[in-house]
């Protein structure tokens, strides 16, 4: 019980960005999130203007290319089957290129955040001495 305590207090401290660390980590995540969304919306656009005329294309409707794209970003496959023009490929490339980019950031992000607070809380432990109460 005590853990889940220490992590409600943490996502409380992270949205109200109750010292440094956290508000780093919250506003690098929301910059990812934002972009994250308009790379989403842009590429389903552009895919969806580059696959729609094509016969053999799963995708024919703006949907459709935002449900393939959102499934591209967050699992790196779809049900759909994939592309079928040479610029379509190209753009489904750089959307699982752009994935696993943003995976790796946002695992940085967290390494960075928990580097800084363990930090943080070394320095609070001995400036306050070893009788502090936990």
């Amino acid at each position: 019980m005590r853990a889940l305590r220490r992590i409600v207090d943490d996502i409380r401290a992270l949205v109200r960005a109750s010292s440094i660390p956290h508000s780093h980590l919250r506003d690098r995540l929301s910059a990812a999130l934002a972009l994250t969304f308009l790379v989403d919306i842009v590429a389903s656009g552009l895919l969806f203007l580059l696959e729609r005329n094509h016969s053999q294309t799963d995708i024919h409707t703006f949907w459709d290319a935002l449900f393939f794209t959102t499934s591209q970003l967050t699992t790196l496959s779809s049900a759909m089957a994939n592309p079928v023009t040479v610029p379509g490929k190209v753009l489904c490339l750089l959307i699982d290129i752009y994935a696993i980019t943003v995976v790796a950031t946002v695992a940085g992000m967290f390494g960075a955040f928990f580097s800084h607070r363990s930090a943080d809380i070394a320095r609070d432990g001995q400036r306050d001495g070893p009788d502090r109460p936990a």
